[in-house]
């Protein structure tokens, strides 16, 4: 196990909810130790969307390019977690581990593929008002939406420009199961206890993949329902404060 005197953790967001959700719990780790920086994402700053996951990965590279070997955790939530995941397969000697809640895999994990296809597919195909909205709402499961604070829910539907550009590379993004089984990262994958069977039968392919598996309080957004709980994932990776 990895003892760390100050790691370096980047918080990389999800689809629609950005590096604003990070807000409180950025302040959280540092008040225990870390040195946390959340990433906002290409379009979430008012630039041109990325056009595909693979670039979103290779910025989070270029802020590891400057790091100290093994200095660095990423924690990714949602389609952050996916991209989290991207990286940990792609490997950097920065890295010391990525937490990552609830990526997709693809077809790797049939239930959760057909559901967010399916998700995405209807968001896509419907320009009505509300369908963002509704969009989101099946995302984070219709009571994670309700109970996210009232700020955090009005930001996030700032960015349905975004979001409808970025939704089919992550319809479409399917692991590289080999490449998955022999990750040169330490993969912690979180999961929330009240989130969907799907999402629970995912983190199991997960498992079976060699991932270490942590199930949390919350649904889909950890950092904002259980950052107790996604604190500690960090705590396990050896984190002395």
């Amino acid at each position: 196990m990895t003892s760390l005197s100050t790691p370096s953790v980047l918080l990389v967001h999800g689809a629609g909810l950005d590096a604003t959700s990070f807000d409180e719990f950025a302040a959280r780790l540092r008040r225990s130790g870390f040195d946390p920086q959340a990433i906002t994402r290409r379009g979430y700053d008012g630039s041109d969307p990325a056009p595909a996951l693979g670039d979103h990965v290779d910025e989070i590279v270029g802020l590891l390019d400057s790091r100290p070997p093994e200095s660095v955790i990423v924690v990714g939530v949602s389609g952050g977690a996916t991209l989290g995941l991207m990286l940990a397969l792609r490997g950097h000697p920065s890295l010391i581990a990525v937490i990552v809640h609830e990526p997709l895999l693809g077809k790797a994990a049939a239930e959760q593929h057909a559901v967010i296809s399916s998700s995405i597919g209807t968001f896509l195909a419907d320009r009505s008002p509300g369908a963002y909205a509704a969009f989101l709402e099946r995302l984070v499961t219709p009571v994670g939406w309700h109970r996210l604070p009232e700020d955090v829910r009005r930001q996030a539907l700032h960015h349905e420009v975004v979001v409808r550009s970025e939704a089919p590379s992550f319809a479409n993004y399917a692991v590289d199961i080999d490449q998955m089984a022999h990750s040169p990262t330490r993969i912690v994958w979180t999961v929330g206890a009240k989130s969907p069977s799907w999402r629970h039968d995912a983190a199991e392919v997960g498992r079976r993949l060699g991932c270490e598996i942590q199930t949390l309080d919350c649904r889909h957004t950890p950092q904002l329902e259980d950052p107790t709980g996604l604190l500690a994932a960090l705590r396990s990776l050896g984190h002395r404060s």
